[in-house]
């Protein structure tokens, strides 16, 4: 079995260099701990985990608290998330929600419990008793897509409402009028309001009345888009183009339309949110807002490991940039 004994001995470093490299000391040069980590690597380093938290006090696990594992968007988030921890030597506890309020206290606390070093919190809102029980925790915790900045918390997240209207624009260059808008939960002051404002200014900007009759709540799954396509495609006149709050239910609005007769786009142009690995095999393909959903994962995992190395964050809030990508659900070439 390799030792850290062993890669100073071939990198010719101290052991206790190796160590520092290993659980990410602050006091590191960046290009030793790359070389480090990379002969670990090399070498099929394997930490001794017990021996590790013995001498370190650390658990060397971090929690990650989510809503719906079955949903892409935290699929992909997720694997940023642990290709990050993995490289430095953590483990992930993954905890799935169901965006269940209870549950959320529930895995808090286990959490708590099982002293992990961190925490990503990334599921549901932040009402008071949960924002309460994350300032409780004894390890750092940082907030992916959850507008955690306004309680202190450190934040990786995208801006949802300039995004969501870039999003309408492009409908509205492409020339519609008659836009229909499928929200997420509008109670999600982070992913769900915040699109639906979106696209209201958006429309509002260029003149385009705001018509409560062609908008639905959905609740990001793609039966709620099925569903809330079919309640849009019955108020007169007959919206042209539909914009959904994430890629599950654009698809399912699109499904709905080719149920009902309307070939997509021809009749009606879709466009979506994420860019998950459904936007592209789907037929047509879907014209959708990417979200950076592996960066979400790596730039939340790296903002933990500072923290909780004892850094301070000249920021705690990191907002990523999003790119409409164009395809041929709406019919244009380009923005």
């Amino acid at each position: 079995m390799t030792t850290m004994k062993d890669i100073a001995k071939v990198l010719g470093l101290n052991e206790s260099t190796v160590s520092r490299a290993l659980n990410n000391h602050p006091y590191v040069r960046p290009e030793t701990r790359e070389q480090v980590m990379e002969a670990a690597r090399r070498m099929n380093y394997r930490p001794n985990t017990l021996a590790r938290s013995l001498a370190t006090s650390r658990s060397y696990v971090v929690g990650l608290v989510i809503s719906n594992i079955a949903n892409l968007f935290f699929a992909e988030v997720t694997k940023g998330i642990e290709g990050v921890a993995d490289a430095h030597g953590y483990s992930v506890i993954l905890c799935d929600t169901g965006r269940n309020a209870a549950k959320e206290l529930k895995y808090l606390d286990l959490l708590a419990r099982r002293q992990v070093d961190g925490i990503i919190f990334m599921s549901g809102r932040l009402p008071a008793d949960v924002v309460a029980a994350i300032k409780q925790q004894r390890c750092p915790v940082v907030t992916v897509s959850r507008d955690g900045t306004r309680y202190g918390i450190p934040t990786v997240r995208i801006n949802n409402r300039a995004e969501a209207a870039k999003a309408t624009r492009y409908l509205i260059n492409l020339g519609h009028r008659r836009i229909g808008f499928i929200s997420g939960q509008l109670d999600d002051a982070e992913s769900g309001l915040p699109r639906l404002e979106g696209y209201r200014a958006a429309l509002e900007e260029s003149g385009i009345g705001f018509d409560p009759d062609i908008v639905q709540e959905g609740d990001f799954r793609m039966e709620s888009g099925m569903r809330a396509c079919a309640r849009i495609m019955q108020s007169p006149p007959r919206p042209t183009a539909i914009f959904a709050a994430n890629d599950e239910m654009a698809i399912g609005a699109m499904k709905t339309l080719s149920q009902l007769g309307f070939k997509v786009p021809a009749d009606v142009a879709v466009i979506g949110f994420d860019d998950t690995a459904f936007a592209t095999v789907v037929t047509p393909p879907l014209t959708t807002v990417a979200q950076p959903l592996r960066m979400l994962g790596t730039s939340a995992m790296e903002m933990l490991l500072k923290l909780m190395a004892g850094h301070r964050l000249a920021d705690i809030e990191t907002v990523l940039e999003c790119q409409l990508v164009v395809r041929a659900s709406c019919g244009g070439t380009g923005l």
